[in-house]
């Protein structure tokens, strides 16, 4: 099986499990306000080169869930393995990708994608060939000089993805990625992640609040519930790859993502699905 693509005579079971979340906990306590329950009870296994995307209504702490998976934050209770190995003890650091992109201003693009090599001890003429390989990779040849304030919104998250990328996480974390991105962007934005994904093989787990992303992208979405935070329910998509925007006229695909409105919406009445007319998921 080519790594990075899941196939349906392929089993989960069959798979190498990446990433492993038991019972997570996370809890805040505050002064003298009550403890407030992000996550509870939050079990799931990702398989080695998995397209996962996380919904769910606002509040039911996807975020949390990735900033604890990048060391970001602490759970309160749980275990979190990596190739069977608990995250404080693996090799393997996720990286992290949010909607502002977080690139420094002052840097380059160039400057921008080696600032965690450097950070490494990397020498700086593997550097220069790393992020001029990712540069390529990501479709900004001839950007490398740029300052991010010089860039379209979409060519900034090309650069923060290719930061990211450029470290060679076995994970990759995106929260809304695109959500700040205009329709048209977004929609390449998705084709270069899928091309991204199929060159790397890397692990993606993607939080999004758009359903018919979530199904264009992915092997499997999960939806979250809220107060506290747990999976509802875990959904197979089972559609070929590779995908082309058609897909998501397809009957199956709008049945799915019917199905997910009505799970996320937190009182069970039927979600309104976009029309056909001038559809971007």
């Amino acid at each position: 099986m080519t790594k990075g693509m899941f196939h349906k005579a392929v089993t989960e079971d069959q798979l190498k499990v990446k990433l492993c979340i038991n019972n997570l906990r996370k809890e805040y306590v505050g002064g003298t306000r009550d403890t407030f329950v992000a996550l509870d009870k939050l079990s799931l296994q990702v398989a080695e080169g998995e397209f996962v995307s996380v919904l769910g209504p606002s509040g039911c702490g996807k975020s949390t869930l990735l900033e604890i998976i990048a060391g970001l934050q602490k759970r309160s209770s749980g275990e979190i393995s990596i190739d069977g190995l608990p995250i404080e003890k693996s090799g393997t650091k996720p990286a992290i990708v949010f909607q502002h992109y977080g690139l420094f201003p002052w840097l380059t693009v160039q400057k921008n994608i080696e600032y965690g090599l450097k950070i490494r001890g990397i020498d700086r003429k593997t550097r220069n060939k790393i992020s001029h390989a990712h540069i390529e990779m990501v479709n900004l040849g001839g950007f490398a000089k740029f300052y991010p304030h010089e860039l379209s919104g979409g060519m900034q998250q090309r650069v923060a993805l290719a930061r990211a990328l450029a470290n060679n996480p076995d994970i990759l974390l995106l929260d809304e990625p695109f959500a700040a991105l205009d329709a048209q962007t977004r929609e390449m934005c998705q084709r270069e992640l899928l091309n991204l994904w199929k060159q790397t093989g890397v692990t993606i787990i993607f939080v999004t609040h758009d359903v018919g992303e979530a199904i264009f992208l992915s092997d499997r979405v999960i939806v979250m519930s809220k107060n506290p935070g747990t999976i509802k329910e875990s959904i197979p998509i089972d559609i070929a790859r590779p995908r082309d925007f058609h897909v998501r006229l397809a009957e199956g695909f709008r049945k799915t993502e019917l199905h997910v409105r009505l799970l996320i919406s937190e009182n069970g009445a039927m979600v309104a699905i976009p029309g056909k007319e001038g559809q971007h998921g």
